[in-house]
């Protein structure tokens, strides 16, 4: 696993070839100085569901996450939604990746009401963050209740309780992760009528990259949670939140993440990724 190397500011930014997704715990623990630093030598990658949580956050938090990015136009990459990847794949019949392509502004700023504390959300915006929410309770109902199957779909899980060795968590995970063909095999059992045929679909597509990502979350809930505890809602729209987080990551081959869990995941599921940290003494800063 590579970690990305520390450059200097420079007022021209000068892009590593490799985007990094960022994700909302690097933004909280990170100071405005390593923030800027990474968006001025890479690509940086700001996924829809990190841009709503900060608008929807209160004043003084929205403030001090927009006030750690250069204040110049472009300082990050905003990405469409998920579908709109998976749609390109099965109208082009092509892979997502590399997704720099798919950015969806190639010349803004942000608003700077929105590093001062000023910006105000109008009638139509407060709409967008209403249906966000919904979308996303529902999303993590579905999550809950596909975790509640795996058994199903791996037999080496059934009766696993709870607090268990993990040996047989952590088998079924590596192979979502490295068998290559499983993956084809699950995505030729859901995949619509008219949808790419599974032998074309790799890694580098997005809808193979969701399918593994939300295996994976599938299975961790279950060896967190087996079949009978449910986890609270707000736990289930967090984790669900950080798999979006994750598909893009691991196809676009690049994470900022202080998150151990997210980082294991990505490590699993991207080794020759591009892994970047918190540094250590901007914590709490």
């Amino acid at each position: 696993m590579r970690k990305a190397t520390r450059r200097g500011t420079s007022c021209t930014p000068v892009h590593n070839e490799r985007a990094i997704v960022l994700d909302k715990s690097f933004l909280r623990s990170a100071s405005g100085r390593q923030i800027k630093q990474i968006c001025d030598s890479h690509r940086v990658l700001m996924t829809e569901d990190l841009f709503v949580e900060l608008i929807h956050s209160d004043d003084e938090t929205r403030a001090r996450g927009f006030r750690k990015f250069p204040a110049r136009a472009n300082p990050v990459g905003l990405l469409p939604p998920l579908a709109v990847l998976m749609r390109y794949e099965n109208d082009y019949r092509r892979p997502a990746a590399p997704i720099s392509r798919h950015i969806i502004a190639r010349d803004f700023r942000f608003n700077d009401g929105l590093a001062t504390g000023e910006f105000k959300l109008d009638l139509q915006q407060l709409d967008a963050m209403g249906r966000w929410e919904h979308e996303l309770a529902v999303d993590a109902e579905h999550f809950a209740e596909r975790a509640q199957l795996i058994e199903m779909l791996f037999p080496a899980l059934e009766g696993y309780l709870p607090g268990q060795g993990r040996q047989v968590v952590d088998a079924v995970l590596h192979d979502i992760a490295s068998n290559l063909e499983a993956v084809r095999r699950f995505y030729k059992a859901i995949a619509p009528a008219g949808f790419a045929p599974p032998p074309i679909v790799g890694r580098n597509w997005a809808i193979f990259r969701y399918i593994q990502v939300h295996l994976t979350a599938d299975v961790e809930l279950f060896a967190r949670y087996g079949s009978v505890n449910t986890p609270t809602a707000a736990t289930l729209e967090n984790e669900r939140a950080d798999l979006n987080y994750l598909t893009f990551a691991v196809l676009a081959k690049g994470l900022a993440t202080g998150d151990g869990a997210l980082k294991t995941r990505f490590q699993a599921l991207c080794p020759d990724g591009m892994l970047l940290e918190v540094e250590k003494r901007e914590l709490n800063r």
